[in-house]
């Protein structure tokens, strides 16, 4: 009976195991891409954080302002995808056992991975604009 239970299981385990597979990938393709943008961000912005700087901001006060930026990028995305979750329920929830498409705990813990993920990646970029110097800043073109 045991043989007969893993023969019916085996290909929904296979189609969840390349699921947690791609899940993994694309989390990391997604931390990678926000830091990215971050990064992109501060180099466009780095005469901007200068003449903030020259006019008294604090690093920290640029950090902070580079991660709330971050912040709002992470809080579209994570809303996007559980709106793409809940469109998605019906075939998700076909590779889902012992949890439905749209768990609270289990939405609620992915999107905290993510955003802590994405937060700590993005603390990279906004440390080095809040280390910019102000003279250097100013005279890049």
């Amino acid at each position: 009976m045991d043989q007969l239970v893993d023969n019916a299981m085996s290909s929904p385990r296979a189609l969840s195991s390349l699921l947690l597979v791609l899940s993994a990938l694309a989390l990391l393709i997604t931390i990678t891409g926000i830091s990215g943008v971050i990064a992109y961000s501060v180099t466009l912005r780095r005469k901007e954080v200068g003449i903030r700087m020259a006019l008294g901001a604090k690093g920290r006060d640029v950090m902070r302002l580079m991660l709330m930026e971050a912040m709002q990028i992470i809080g579209f995305g994570i809303v996007g995808g559980i709106v793409g979750a809940a469109l998605m329920r019906n075939v998700l929830a076909r590779y889902l056992f012992g949890v439905s498409a749209l768990d609270p705990l289990v939405i609620f813990s992915v999107a905290a991975v993510l955003a802590a993920g994405m937060l700590a990646v993005s603390a990279v970029p906004a440390r080095q604009a809040a280390s910019i110097s102000p003279n250097v800043a100013i005279r890049t073109k």
